[in-house]
């Protein structure tokens, strides 16, 4: 495979993409945890809209600032079709948003960065299927490991802090406590 500018492009969109999904699920947990101290609740509604005014906003700076909006409005012109499947696009979009990001506010990122990255995993195995592609062994030996490290994981049963030091993973103390405080409690011993 060569490496042309658009590849090069494309792998820093993707490894961009990476760094803010570490970032962002993280703190969204805190956020949670912050407005549970308080008193408040934080719903995966407010996160959504939260992330959309700033997802929208980004994007029509970006669409004014390189002028990439008369050439959208051109294509449109052209292909007015377009505008029913944009719609359709938009609607699914919309349902996918409140499922992730009702899971986020219910069980936390690292429930959702697994649901999504099996989801991601999913795509790319039926559409090589699908497609009559091929894989090499090392994606082969990938696709294993996406899907066998939450077996693992379990398997082992404790974490391990960042000094090296096995810690046992908590179990919950008392019948109400969710998946979510779990989380918390583990993300305050973290930062200890």
């Amino acid at each position: 495979v060569e490496l042309d500018t658009k590849m090069i492009m494309g792998l820093c969109v993707v490894l961009c993409a990476l760094l803010c999904d570490g970032i962002y699920g993280p703190y969204q947990n805190k956020i949670k945890t912050k407005a549970q101290e308080q008193g408040s609740k934080v719903t995966g509604f407010h996160n959504m809209f939260n992330m959309n005014i700033w997802q929208g906003t980004f994007a029509i700076f970006f669409v004014l600032v390189t002028g990439e909006l008369p050439k959208v409005i051109s294509f449109i012109e052209r292909h007015p079709p377009v505008l029913i499947k944009l719609l359709n696009l938009g609607i699914a979009m919309s349902f996918g948003q409140v499922f992730i990001f009702q899971m986020q506010a219910g069980f936390g990122a690292l429930t959702v960065t697994k649901t999504t990255t099996v989801r991601k995993l999913l795509s790319v195995v039926f559409s090589v299927w699908y497609f009559g592609h091929s894989l090499k062994l090392l994606q082969w030996v990938g696709v294993g490991m996406v899907f066998l490290s939450e077996p693992a994981g379990k398997l082992l049963g404790n974490k391990v802090k960042p000094g090296g030091a096995r810690q046992p993973t908590p179990a919950p103390q008392q019948s109400g406590q969710t998946v979510g405080d779990i989380e918390a409690m583990l993300l305050r011993r973290g930062a200890q």
